[in-house]
C-alpha cells in the first residue's frame, strides 16, 4: 500500500489510476492524514454451467477415504507430532 498527498494524487491522477488497475492499492492523505482508500475492483468470475461442473466432477478420481476420514487423520498425526 502506498499512500500519497492530495495535491500528488490530483497532479497526476492518470498515474494513480494506472497503479490501482495494476492490483495496487493506494491511500491518499490531507495533511498527512488518510482521507480515502483507493483500491482494484474485484473482478467477478463467470460460475461453470451446471453440466460442465458435473462433467469436471465425473473426471476427478475418488477418494479412498471420507473428507471427515480424512481430516480426522489429519488432526490425529498433527497432535502425534506435537
Amino acid at each position: 500500500m502506498r499512500a500519497i498527498s492530495f495535491d500528488e494524487a490530483k497532479s497526476h491522477f492518470d498515474e494513480v489510476l494506472n497503479l490501482v488497475s495494476m492490483g495496487k492499492e493506494i491511500v491518499i492523505t490531507n495533511l498527512g492524514e488518510p482521507i480515502v482508500r483507493l483500491s482494484p475492483v474485484k473482478k467477478n468470475l463467470k460460475s461453470l454451467p451446471f453440466d460442465k461442473l458435473a462433467a469436471l466432477r465425473a473426471e476427478l478420481p475418488k477418494m479412498e477415504n471420507s473428507s471427515v476420514e480424512l481430516i480426522r487423520q489429519m488432526r490425529d498425526e498433527g497432535l502425534k507430532n506435537c
